[in-house]
C-alpha cells in the first residue's frame, strides 16, 4: 500500500506525518491561513499555493484509479485550529470545531470553484474539523493552523 502513496511522498507540495498517517501542505506549514477566529483565507498568496496542493493531489488521485478502476477512496480534509497563547478553549471546545470544519470547507470550495474535482475519480470527499484537539498536534502550537489531508482506501468484501 505504502507504494501506491509514494507519488505524495516525493512531491513537493505535502509533507507526510507518519506517525499519525496524514499529510500537511509543505507551502503552508507555520504560515497564518487564517486571522484569529476567521473562516476567510488570508491572501492570494495562499490561495495559490492551495489550489496547487489541490491539482497535484487531484493529479495524484486521478492516477491512482487509472491503475485500478475497482478501489474506492475516501478523502478527508481536515481543518485545524491553533489555541490562543493562554490555551483559553479547551480542547473539546464546539468553537474550535465549528471554525475548523468551516476552514476546511472553505479549503474545498476554493478547489471546486478552480475546476478541482476530486468526486470524479471514486473519491469520497469527508469535510471535518479537529477543532484545537487531534492526532497530530505539533507542539508549537501556533503551527496548528494548518488543513490536513488523509487519503483511505476503501475496502471492499
Amino acid at each position: 500500500m505504502e507504494a501506491l502513496f509514494s507519488p505524495l511522498n516525493d512531491s513537493n507540495a505535502f509533507h507526510y506525518l507518519p506517525e499519525h498517517r496524514k499529510y500537511i501542505v509543505k507551502d503552508l506549514m507555520g504560515i497564518e491561513i487564517f486571522d484569529p477566529g476567521q473562516t476567510v483565507i488570508r491572501d492570494n498568496n495562499i490561495k495559490v499555493k492551495a489550489i496547487a496542493a489541490g491539482r497535484q493531489l487531484e493529479h495524484f488521485l486521478a492516477n491512482l484509479i487509472n491503475e485500478d478502476k475497482d478501489i474506492f477512496y475516501l478523502l478527508v480534509i481536515e481543518g485545524n485550529m491553533a489555541n490562543t497563547w493562554d490555551r483559553q478553549y479547551s480542547s473539546d471546545n464546539a468553537y474550535g470545531y465549528k471554525t475548523s470544519y468551516q476552514r476546511a470547507l472553505v479549503l474545498y470550495e476554493l478547489w471546486k470553484t478552480n475546476g478541482i474535482d476530486f468526486r470524479k475519480y471514486n473519491v469520497e470527499v469527508m469535510i471535518c474539523g479537529s477543532g484545537f484537539n487531534g492526532l497530530g498536534r505539533h507542539r508549537r502550537e501556533e503551527n496548528n493552523k494548518r488543513f490536513s489531508i488523509q487519503i483511505i482506501p476503501k475496502v471492499s468484501k
